[in-house]
């Protein structure tokens, strides 16, 4: 591989580690397997948002002709947020790496991988697996440097966001609503959770997301009559299962919206979301798609001493486009050491505001 410059290598890493960084996603970020992921382009994240202002058309008289008149437009209105990035780094000295190394591949004897890069890798995948998961919910565009445009801003009755101020706008705001723990019923989170997202779209929410502060109440309100469920049906995701993500039971109200615990949800306040809505867009790896599949099948082919068929690279790459990715960045080496970035660039796009609504419980 000494042969292979930087940017191959960092395409190769990223390639190789994909299935270890997608399932880590998979498997501690409940929303990334509700929604869609699907790729960015452009300097911005970018989006056009319609606002119904159509007044024109209705019954009519037989026979009678299409005037001027009869053509109006709903209002689009473009939607900005600037790209999120995060990132978290891998080093590994070179003493370290021999002392491995020494072991001759034992990984029993060694108490680790028999390259600890591997594991620093891994380590440094969870955390941006981590950071990003929580900013799904608490993150701020405005913010230096810039986050995600996380649920608590995005899913609120006030407030400019992405660029459209719902002063403006009606239906660019989210139902919101508060109440006192103590006071939690079923048929209070189906008048505020469910019933403002039905009005606005004409359809029941399909989840709402609870954080681990609130899950034991709102599970005790479903436990007397539903024994809970194991998965769900999102629009975006088709049918999910709940066990992938921390072996958890959802509960459902009315048959249409359940209830799901996530960890990474904002203390004290639940969501409820509909997943046609909104989305995750990340731009590609840049390294990745410089590089043409022939040439990572070889690279690949050198660094796992098995032959990669280019077939089995290019069914990789699109499952990578379609699942939030990090990359991986190798960088020069100066030292006695390796290092690499793992790092992301994404952002939500949040097409409706009116199809989410959120409630904050007091008094716990």
């Amino acid at each position: 591989m000494a042969t292979q410059n930087l940017t191959v290598l960092g395409a190769v890493m990223s390639v190789l580690h994909a299935d270890i960084m997608t399932s880590q996603f998979r498997r501690d970020v409940p929303l990334l397997n509700l929604l869609q992921v699907v790729p960015g382009a452009g300097k911005n994240l970018s989006w056009t948002v319609k606002f119904p202002t159509r007044s024109a058309g209705g019954a009519y008289a037989e026979g009678a002709d299409m005037s001027g008149s009869d053509f109006d437009y709903d209002t689009p209105v473009d939607a900005v947020l600037s790209w999120a990035q995060y990132r978290a780094g891998a080093k590994v000295s070179g003493l370290a790496r021999a002392a491995a190394a020494s072991y001759g591949g034992n990984v029993a004897l060694y108490g680790g991988s028999s390259d600890p890069m591997n594991d620093e890798l891994k380590d440094a995948i969870t955390k941006v697996v981590n950071d990003y998961a929580a900013d799904m919910y608490a993150g701020d565009p405005g913010a230096s440097p810039i986050e995600v445009a996380g649920a608590a801003l995005a899913i609120d009755s006030s407030g400019t966001f992405a660029g459209i101020a719902p002063g403006s706008y009606a239906s660019w705001a989210s139902g919101e609503a508060t109440v006192a723990a103590t006071s939690l019923t079923k048929d209070w989170m189906r008048k505020n959770l469910v019933r403002p997202v039905k009005d606005a779209i004409g359809r029941a929410p399909e989840f709402v997301t609870v954080p681990g502060n609130l899950w034991d109440i709102v599970a005790g309100l479903f436990e007397d009559d539903s024994e809970g469920v194991k998965q769900v049906m999102t629009s975006a995701a088709g049918m999910v299962d709940i066990t992938t993500f921390g072996g958890g039971t959802a509960y459902v109200l009315d048959g249409n919206t359940a209830f799901i615990e996530d960890r990474h949800c904002t203390a004290n306040t639940m969501y409820s979301w509909h997943s046609e809505f909104v989305r995750v867009r990340q731009l590609p790896d840049a390294d990745v798609s410089s590089v043409p599949p022939a040439v990572l099948a070889a690279a690949l082919a050198e660094i796992t001493g098995s032959a990669i068929p280019v077939s089995a690279v290019e069914a990789r790459l699109r499952k990578m486009s379609t699942t939030l990715t990090p990359q991986i960045i190798a960088l020069g080496k100066t030292g006695d050491s390796v290092s690499a970035a793992v790092q992301l660039y994404a952002q939500m796009e949040w097409r409706r505001r009116n199809a989410f609504s959120k409630a904050l419980v007091t008094g716990l």
